[in-house]
């Protein structure tokens, strides 16, 4: 009986420590952080914005979030709408695109806005600026994607066409403007071989006219007005300027001519 008493009293020990055990390590609810983001619109004219979020560990699973915020206002994106560790990429417009981040530049370089967000970090503030330009209604028709470019013309620096004396193979050139600050130069060799180079460009922000040049073995400007090259300008949005450049040991910038007229074809949305 004793050995009996013994039994129950040690099973009702061990199903008392179990219970407690169970309770003690239950998980409690995390308070993953309340951190908002605000963003303020200092342009004239109100923005479309979009933030395209990956997650920061893997770089997948996107999360996207829309606003618009008016002229001179600001809007706050409460942390409920926004995903924790993720990388938000701030892309934003006016509705007549002449005024977005596509064309800010420091040092030649595209200014890609970005937030790391995190839950538990304070809260969050994007400032947004910027001066009317016509750069993106040019090179993608304001929403497009990439733009294809052909030659149709080309000039001497007097201002003078001399189409007519190129061959074939000195008449070739195209090329593919993309949103992502890369453009794709199409021609022929001198076996009259097509051939191609893609590569980054820039946008000055320096001056109004547009202005698109590369830095690279395939040296070459975009622009509406040569007017300090050759005596040629053009105020439509589909008709631009190519022309070659070099630099010499010193720094020192030529244009050697041609300079071809080249209009936009087509515009992939």
């Amino acid at each position: 009986m004793i050995r009996y008493t013994l039994l129950l009293t040690l099973s009702a020990i061990i199903v008392f420590v179990s219970c407690k055990k169970d309770k003690s390590v239950a998980p409690d609810a995390v308070t993953v952080g309340t951190a908002d983001i605000t963003i303020a619109n200092s342009v004239n004219d109100s923005v479309i914005i979009t933030m395209n979020g990956l997650d920061i560990a893997t770089g997948t699973i996107p999360h996207i979030v829309e606003v618009k915020v008016a002229a001179g206002d600001s809007v706050t994106i409460p942390y409920t709408e926004l995903k924790n560790s993720f990388r938000y990429y701030v892309d934003w417009h006016t509705k007549d695109h002449k005024v977005a981040n596509w064309y800010q530049f420091s040092n030649d370089q595209p200014l890609q806005q970005k937030v790391d967000y995190f839950a538990d970090s304070s809260n969050y503030f994007i400032s947004i600026n910027g001066t009317p330009r016509n750069d993106l209604l040019i090179c993608m028709d304001g929403d497009g994607i990439f733009s294809n470019w052909t030659a149709i013309d080309a000039y001497n620096s007097f201002g003078n066409s001399i189409w007519s004396s190129l061959s074939p193979v000195e008449k070739n050139h195209g090329f593919i403007i993309s949103r992502y600050y890369t453009i794709k130069h199409v021609y022929s060799d001198s076996a009259g071989r097509s051939t191609s180079n893609q590569v980054s460009f820039a946008l000055q922000d320096s001056t109004s006219r547009f202005w698109l040049n590369t830095k690279v073995a395939d040296s070459f400007i975009l622009t509406n007005n040569l007017y300090n090259i050759a005596p040629l300008q053009s105020n439509a949005f589909d008709t631009l300027y190519y022309a070659r450049y070099m630099k010499d040991s010193i720094g020192n910038i030529s244009y050697p001519q041609p300079y071809y007229k080249i209009v936009r074809t087509s515009v992939q949305k």
